[in-house]
């Protein structure tokens, strides 16, 4: 990895991945440039988006993911230094709660039945700007 991807690892950019591409289909959904997904079927397409970007970039990357894997410390430390860089940070963030409401809505969808549509993506989108905001004044702060 060169410039910028040298100063970075796998898992984050997988998150910084997943998130461009996240947000820029959640904006074609609600413009109405894509047709939104329903139900369960929307979370099992943003996991599966994570799993593809995941594969993507360890196929591009196989060599630097030995490297880093080999090197990589504490998971504690990893996620503090990540999270100290304001995109990094922000990608990681949206992407574990992204991940993480995925999975919930996917097991909640076996007993009740869960929205998707356009109502979804505008959630992903809030849920970016919110990110965007937290991690802009955690930058703020410290200066």
């Amino acid at each position: 990895m060169r410039g910028w991807w040298a100063a970075v690892d796998y898992p984050t950019v997988v998150c910084v991945a997943f998130t461009g591409v996240t947000i820029v289909n959640s904006v074609m959904m609600v413009v109405g440039w894509d047709e939104p997904k329903e139900g369960a079927f929307a979370y099992v397409h943003l996991l599966s988006r994570l799993a593809i970007v995941t594969g993507v970039v360890a196929l591009f990357f196989t060599d630097e993911i030995r490297e880093w894997a080999r090197h990589r410390g504490s998971a504690v430390a990893w996620f503090t230094r990540t999270l100290d860089h304001p995109v990094n940070g922000f990608s990681l963030l949206f992407t574990l709660t992204t991940a993480t409401g995925c999975v919930a809505a996917i097991v909640i969808s076996a007993v009740v039945e869960v929205a998707g549509g356009v109502r979804a993506y505008w959630a992903l989108l809030t849920l970016a700007a919110v990110l965007a905001a937290v991690q802009g004044a955690r930058r703020g702060l410290r200066r």
